[in-house]
């Protein structure tokens, strides 16, 4: 055997064990599966459809997935080859090559699945919040600034993976990827993916709360409805612990480490997705008011819109609730019942008509803005 015909400089052996590993890593894609399987439902029971941003998020799980069958057979190459670089294991076993070269090219597969992966979200985020703030005026130029600087991002983060490091065989790994110059290649890109990481999600989270900056409304819906947007603040709290855990002081990180740490990263982010589009989260409180349950959509919906009156197409939109028939002669405001209908509203009268869409008094607009 050419590779470590003498025993290497001895690294760490690995925080976990192996069945620690699978465990973790299989609860994470349960986990995200449950809370998968609630969105899904809430959405079909609130509009009878699916929507791009949920086609997206389940993609992102259907990676999640890929990732735990992936580990699934080739954990047993990584900790084999862990325990030989620790000296727990000598001399190394005559399948040590091949294993190891399995090992290296599931990971090349586990880096992309996992960006893939997590940009999946970032876009199903996006997509979710130019559907509610397609009528408030200035949104698209930020929304696609922002989507452009995620699709670079993604790039860049695909494109820095050292490919040549794992994909080749073992004997040029060994010779091209152990020196100073590649070990610290590698710890730059892993800070500066998590930084750009938590930028990108930073910048998605801007564009609802800049929805708000000109709605008056209670401190408190308004309270409410940025906590609810700003709950990718939890993907990216939990990005940079992945960086911190598995940051130390040895030459290089452990990688059982940080695979493990990516893989819970990657399923939060598919939860935090999932308790962001729950259609209860938005509740109007009071019951001798009478006032119904909203969904995040139709709540959003209506705080975002910025004036009372619109020109009407001469198809109705039913790309976020459910329109049912309306009484022309009404001028009582717009009320989603809990069977999902609206209450007595306008009617459409031509693709060249006006009228109100909410009551002029639902809604009160700063005069600066």
């Amino acid at each position: 055997m050419d590779v470590f015909r003498e025993r290497p400089p001895l690294t760490k052996p690995a925080k976990v064990d192996q069945n620690t590993f699978l465990r973790v890593i299989w609860a994470g894609a349960i986990v995200s599966l449950a809370f998968l399987g609630i969105r899904l439902y809430a959405r079909w029971k609130s509009f009878k459809r699916l929507f791009l941003d949920d086609a997206l998020v389940i993609f992102a799980w259907l990676l999640a997935l890929l990732t735990a069958i992936d580990w699934q057979v080739v954990a047993g190459f990584m900790f084999h080859f862990v325990d030989i670089t620790s000296g727990r294991l000598w001399p190394p076993p005559v399948t040590f090559v091949n294993d190891t070269e399995r090992y290296y090219k599931g990971s090349v597969v586990v880096n992309v699945m996992f960006y893939t992966s997590l940009w999946a979200v970032k876009f199903s985020f996006l997509q979710f919040f130019k559907r509610l703030g397609h009528n408030v005026a200035g949104q698209k130029v930020l929304w696609w600034c922002v989507f452009g600087f995620t699709v670079v991002t993604y790039l860049l983060c695909i494109g820095d993976i050292q490919y040549s490091c794992l994909a080749a065989p073992l004997a040029k790994i060994e010779i091209r990827c152990s020196t100073d110059s590649a070990v610290h290649y590698q710890r730059v890109t892993l800070a500066l993916n998590c930084a750009v990481d938590v930028v990108t999600d930073y910048l998605i989270m801007a564009i609802p709360i800049s929805m708000l900056w000109g709605v008056q409304m209670s401190v408190r819906k308004k309270a409410a409805l940025i906590g609810i947007f700003s709950l990718t603040v939890i993907t990216t709290l939990f990005a940079i612990v992945r960086v911190t855990v598995i940051s130390s002081l040895t030459r290089q990180p452990d990688t059982s480490w940080a695979y493990m740490w990516s893989a819970i990263e990657q399923c939060i982010a598919i939860v935090v997705a999932c308790l962001a589009s729950f259609p209860t989260l938005f509740t109007q409180q009071g019951s001798r008011l009478r006032e119904p349950k909203y969904s995040l959509q139709d709540a959003s919906r209506n705080l975002f819109l910025r004036g009372t009156r619109r020109t009407r197409p001469s198809q109705p939109d039913t790309s976020l609730t459910r329109l049912s028939a309306c009484n022309q002669k009404s001028t009582q405001p717009s009320v989603l019942h809990d069977d999902g209908n609206l209450g007595p509203c306008l009617s459409y009268t031509g693709a060249n008509s006006t009228e109100h869409i909410v009551s002029p008094n639902a809604i009160r607009i700063k005069e600066d803005v």
